[in-house]
This record gives C-alpha cells, structure tokens and sequence, in this order.
C-alpha cells in the first residue's frame, strides 16, 4: 500500500491520505502514515505518532484526541489527521497540533460523524470524509481548515435519475490538475467530484 500511494502521488500529481487498521503484534499501526517536510508520520498507541528518518526513530508526539486516529496526510506545510471521534487535528511543525471538534462545533448544523480519511491538498484545501451516525456517508471541504462545508455525496446514475451515494468512504485522493476529488468506497466504488457538484460520478473502481 505504502509503495502504491507514492507512485500515485509521484506519477499521477495525486495528494492522498493514507488509512488502515494497526499490526497487533506490536501495537504500532503500518497503514496510517503520512510523510511530512521529509519525515514519516506513522501512528501509535495511546493517541500518539513516531517519527521516522528512513527506518530510524527519531521523535514522536502525543496527539490531543479523545478518539482513535484514522488517517493522515500532508503537503508541504499542513499536516492533518482525524479520529473516529469526529476530531480533526492539524500542525504546521509535526510537534504543535490543534484538535478541532467538528461534532461539537457543528452540532446544530451536521450529523455526528466518525471520519475514515482525510486528504491536505497542494492548493491549500482539506478536505474529510466519514460515516455519519445514521450510517450515510459524508464529506466535507475546508480551506485552511477553518469553515467546513458539506460537499453533496449525489450523482446521476445510468437512468438518469438523481442518486446518494450509499457505500461508505475508505480512501480520498485529490487530482490537483483536474481539481478533483477521488474518494475510494467500500464494495470497490469510485465517486469523483469535481469542482462543479452536479458533475460527480460513480464508477466501479476495478472494471472502469
């Protein structure tokens, strides 16, 4: 996975978060990284993150999340990550990281959510997906991180009709060329969203 990613991102000018499940034999989590300003990010147990050079530890930090971290990604200035808490964390320096409550803030306005990916952009965009408590799934765009709006998970299936996406968000990528959002869900479906909302399409990710 590690190695697919870089080409995506080295060959195909994608910005991707990278997500997964943690190595139970020793507590450290393989699949949720980022590299950050020539460093690997790799998470750890206890809300933390180890910090590598190559396959040397150099450092690592505690994280201020109540929840489990499920992805991370990063461009050349901003890192983030989130949790299947709703939280969104975010630093500038790898080492100082601000915890944003997206269910608290957002309570009277968006459901409760546990986010499954997150995708920092090279045109400053952050952009972060999950499941909401209804189980529907979601998305939703910041730039800086500041304000989040809710980027409309609907596309028009073959008969011409308005449909929601049902399958649930497991990877986000962003093609900064087309300016658009590719975000990998379950059952092998493959939503793009691009700038304009009513152009999203779904597509089989695997025969298409």
């Amino acid at each position: 996975m590690r190695l697919l990613l870089l080409l995506l991102i080295g060959c195909l000018s994608l910005t991707a978060n990278a997500t997964g499940t943690s190595d139970t034999s020793t507590g450290v989590s393989d699949t949720i990284y980022t590299y950050y300003k020539g460093v690997l990010l790799q998470a750890a147990p206890d809300h933390s993150l180890l910090f590598f050079d190559g396959d040397r530890l150099i450092g690592g930090t505690q994280l201020p999340i109540k929840g489990n971290l499920t992805a991370l990604s990063a461009n050349s200035e901003t890192c983030c990550g989130v949790t299947d808490a709703g939280e969104i964390v975010r630093t500038g320096d790898g080492i100082h990281w601000t915890a944003f409550d997206f269910n608290a803030h957002y309570a009277d306005y968006y459901p409760t959510c546990r986010f499954t990916c997150v995708c920092v952009t090279d045109d400053n965009q952050i952009a972060v997906a999950g499941v909401t408590a209804t189980g529907a799934p979601a998305m939703f765009i910041s730039v800086q991180g500041n304000v989040w709006n809710e980027r409309p998970l609907v596309y028009t299936d073959p008969q011409g009709n308005l449909a929601s996406l049902t399958e649930l968000p497991e990877f986000l990528y962003y093609n900064i060329d087309r300016s658009t959002f590719l975000l990998l869900c379950t059952h092998s479906k493959l939503m793009i969203l691009p700038p304009c909302s009513h152009c999203n399409e779904l597509r089989d990710h695997i025969s298409e």
